[in-house]
């Protein structure tokens, strides 16, 4: 919310001038970084009107940061009023981030793990991929941004992963599955013009089957691709609403959970996020991951299990890796 700013800064009698118009400056300048991120966040909830506003609910958890280190240093330079005022917004906005980090994960004794990666069609470090792979030993890889040379990687992998359905395409929108069990059925769907999804309905070891979806919709960096990418993620929803079974979706959805695209997609389909319970885990862009945003996602529905989930280290792209382990 909108800030006052004033320059009534408190100090003691004994304070030199010079610091305390140092401290006037530094409070009225933190007043004003408050008002613009408290714009930002509000202007969120215009989210389905523009396009930029969608834009601006990828950042709730810096918009929460933001505030409440601008309300300490606000406090620090003895702006009381509006300190507290920063804290509690920052504070109020932060507790929507709790249900990411207070649900209980599950315990299994026996788990299998999948790995969504966004590998960068332009990204040339190939070995990095494949060893990050050998080190996590998942059970399922979804790759995103599949290109004639990553599949040639990929399939490289064979030995390991004898069940393959990859779609590479020039551009940023090829896929491809990777699988350690069985695909009794893997087939494509397409969302649009160049944009297909992965379905593939995998045996694990017990005999159970599952079916695990892989998409990449477009970047909504424009109006045009804003609509492009919610009608993907609206014939997604459609298609998943049709598999009988347990189900995953896993991909770059190019949303956060706080926008609209996300929270209708999760509404019609009935999925939920693998992160509760692990927190907030940005994956994009990969050398600011720790401070990057949270569009790389992994839905499942309410009868498949998640143990464990984490980001993976950077393998040169930008983004990095989710690996989710599943109970049997």
């Amino acid at each position: 919310m909108p800030l006052p700013v004033d320059t009534h800064v408190t100090s003691t009698g004994s304070e030199p001038t010079a610091r305390t118009g140092w401290r006037v400056v530094v409070a009225n300048l933190a007043t004003l970084a408050a008002v613009g991120v408290g714009l930002g966040f509000f202007a969120g909830f215009a989210a389905r009107l523009h396009w930029i506003c969608e834009l601006l609910t990828h950042f709730r958890a810096h918009d929460s940061a933001s505030l409440v280190f601008i309300g300490v240093v606000l406090l620090a330079c003895g702006a009381r009023r509006r300190g507290m005022l920063a804290l509690i917004t920052g504070l109020g906005i932060g507790s929507t981030l709790l249900p990411l980090y207070w649900a209980v994960p599950i315990k299994s004794e026996s788990n299998w793990r999948l790995v969504s990666v966004n590998v960068h069609a332009d990204n040339q470090n190939y070995a990095e991929l494949v060893n990050f792979i050998q080190e996590t030993r998942p059970d399922v890889v979804v790759g995103l941004e599949i290109n004639e040379r990553w599949a040639e990687v990929l399939f490289s992998l064979s030995d390991d992963y004898p069940y393959q359905k990859l779609q590479p395409q020039t551009g940023n929108f090829g896929i491809g599955m990777l699988s350690r069990f069985p695909l009794r059925d893997s087939r494509i769907e397409w969302l649009s013009d160049h944009n297909p999804a992965i379905f593939a309905r995998i045996q694990l070891p017990d005999g159970r089957e599952i079916t695990v979806v892989g998409s990449h919709p477009v970047p909504p960096m424009s109006a045009k691709l804003a609509n492009m990418r919610n009608s993907q993620l609206a014939h997604l929803a459609g298609h998943v609403k049709r598999v009988n079974g347990p189900i995953i979706v896993a991909g770059d959805l190019n949303t956060t959970s706080w926008s609209p695209a996300f929270i209708d997609f999760i509404h019609e389909t009935g999925l939920k996020d693998s992160r509760a319970g692990f927190g907030n885990q940005p994956t994009w862009r990969s050398p600011l991951s720790p401070v990057g945003i949270a569009i790389d996602h992994a839905l499942v529905s309410e009868d498949v299990g998640v143990v464990n989930r984490q980001v993976g280290r950077d393998i040169g792209s930008d983004h990095r890796p989710i690996v989710i382990d599943f109970a049997r």
